[in-house]
C-alpha cells in the first residue's frame, strides 16, 4: 500500500472529526462526516483518466493546474500522470488533510481561492458535513483570491477545475495563460454555454464529458 509517510505517521485523533478510508491502494485522511467530498472523485475519476491520457502524449504531461482541490484525492491521482501538479484549495479543514494525503514531490499545494481578479473572497458551504467539497466561492473578505495569470507560469499543460460553478470566472482570470501557454486539455464541472462560446474564441472545442464533467480540447491552431 502506498499511502505518504505524512498519513501513515499521522493518529486520526490529531485530526479531530478525521479517519482514514482506503481506496486506489493506499490510505486517505479524510473527514468523518463527508460521503460526496470522497465518492464524486473515485466514480469520476475513471473517464477523466482515460480522456487524459487519450488525449496527450507522454511529453504534454508536464504541468497540471488542478483547481478545488478539497481533501487531495484528485491531485494525487493526477499526480500519477503528470509530472507535476498545482493544486489550490482555499478552505482550511480540507486543505489540512490535502497536505496529509499530497505529501508527494510532484504536487505543489496552495491555500488560495481562483478568481478572476486578485483580491479577497468568502467561502459559502452549500453541501454541508456530507459533502466537504460543495464550497462556493462569493464576493468577502476572508479568503486571499488570485488569478492564474497573476502566477506567470511558463508552462502549462492541462487544467482540471473543480469549483462549484465558478469555473468560468476562473478561465477568465487565465486568459493571458490560455493565449500564451496553450494548454491543450481543460476538465471543468460546470460549464454554462457562454463559457463554451467564450472557449471557441480560444480556439478550444467542447464535448460532454461524464454526467458530471466537461471537457475543452485545443484545436490545431
Amino acid at each position: 500500500m502506498t499511502t505518504p509517510r505524512s498519513v501513515r505517521s499521522l493518529l486520526p485523533s490529531s485530526f479531530p472529526q478525521t479517519h482514514f478510508r482506503e481506496a486506489h491502494d493506499r490510505l486517505w485522511l479524510w473527514p468523518v462526516s463527508d460521503l460526496f467530498g470522497w465518492s464524486h472523485p473515485l466514480e469520476y475519476w475513471p473517464p477523466i483518466q482515460s480522456w487524459i491520457e487519450a488525449q496527450t502524449t507522454l511529453s504534454e504531461r508536464n504541468l497540471v493546474l488542478q483547481a478545488g482541490g478539497c481533501c487531495g484525492l484528485y491531485p494525487a491521482l493526477l499526480a500519477r500522470i503528470f509530472s507535476k501538479v498545482l493544486t489550490f484549495e482555499p478552505d482550511p479543514s480540507n486543505f489540512q488533510c490535502l497536505v496529509a494525503n499530497c505529501a508527494n514531490p510532484r504536487i505543489i499545494p496552495a491555500n488560495f481561492a481562483l478568481s478572476d481578479k486578485v483580491g479577497m473572497v468568502d467561502l459559502l458551504p452549500i453541501g454541508g458535513q456530507t459533502n466537504v467539497g460543495c464550497i462556493q466561492t462569493i464576493g468577502g473578505s476572508s479568503i486571499p483570491s488570485i488569478t492564474i495569470d497573476s502566477l506567470s507560469l511558463e508552462r502549462l499543460d492541462a487544467m482540471v477545475l473543480d469549483l462549484e460553478g465558478y469555473e468560468e470566472r476562473v478561465l477568465y482570470g487565465a486568459e493571458d495563460t490560455l493565449f500564451h501557454l496553450r494548454p491543450k486539455i481543460i476538465v471543468v464541472e460546470t460549464c454554462p454555454d457562454s463559457l463554451i462560446l467564450w472557449m471557441r474564441g480560444l480556439n478550444y472545442t467542447w464535448n460532454k464529458g461524464n454526467d458530471y464533467d466537461s471537457y475543452f480540447t485545443l484545436l490545431e491552431d
